[in-house]
């Protein structure tokens, strides 16, 4: 597991670490299509955690509120198939509570070089970046988790790694703590359900985990 420290200035102190997460591809998804809790659970007395992302942070709600909800209190917005721009409105919704953290885990699905319904274009590496970055300046206030995506997705060859490289270029950038989904799972195909993308229960709890380690270097 690699976390590392990349400390920006802005117009506040920032952390930096890196934070991996993958979401899923629409043609890939099944069963219910999203998670949508609608309102924070959990701990009345801890701070406020939003996670946003798309079929991996679906598959594995159950297993974040878990971890999570015995010392925060926890809202889970994710819906299969999307990407930065298509959640923009769940983002706005997250945003009006001001949260003290947010996690982000999106990029997946700007990765794949499927067209489909929902997508008939082919995310660039421009778009998705700017898309990225609107959604971390909905939450000036709260402390950006972002999870890497997946470099490594060989299963596909319609995927489209330069993309997922790009983007997480630009997470390391503007994420105040960066979770490197992409390298803990490198290589770890045990770690992955057969398609390559979404993380078998043992995934899901080294997801969970390495967010764990960097929802811990938010400020209190």
């Amino acid at each position: 597991m690699r976390i590392e420290h990349a400390a920006k200035i802005r117009s506040r102190r920032r952390l930096g670490v890196v934070v991996l997460f993958v979401l899923g591809f629409p043609v890939l998804a099944a069963g219910a299509c999203d998670t949508i809790d609608p309102d924070y659970v959990g701990n009345i007395a801890g701070a406020r955690l939003a996670f946003i992302g798309d079929s991996i942070t679906h598959q594995s709600a159950t297993t974040l509120h878990e971890r999570f909800d015995p010392d925060f209190l926890v809202r889970v917005s994710a819906v299969v198939g999307q990407r930065y721009n298509s959640m923009s409105g769940y983002a706005d919704v997250i945003a009006a509570t001001d949260p003290n953290i947010v996690v982000l885990n999106l990029g997946t699905n700007e990765a794949s070089g499927i067209p489909n319904a929902m997508f008939p274009t082919l995310t660039t590496s421009e778009e998705a970046i700017a898309a990225m970055q609107a959604m971390v300046d909905r939450f000036p206030n709260a402390c950006k988790v972002i999870v890497t995506v997946n470099e490594g997705v060989i299963e596909h060859e319609d995927y489209r790694p330069e993309i997922a490289v790009a983007l997480n270029d630009a997470i390391v950038a503007e994420a105040d703590v960066v979770v490197d989904w992409s390298a803990a799972v490198s290589g770890d195909q045990l770690l992955y359900v057969a398609n390559g993308v979404h993380p078998t229960d043992p995934g899901k709890e080294l997801l969970a985990s390495l967010i764990a380690d960097g929802v811990a270097l938010c400020p209190a």
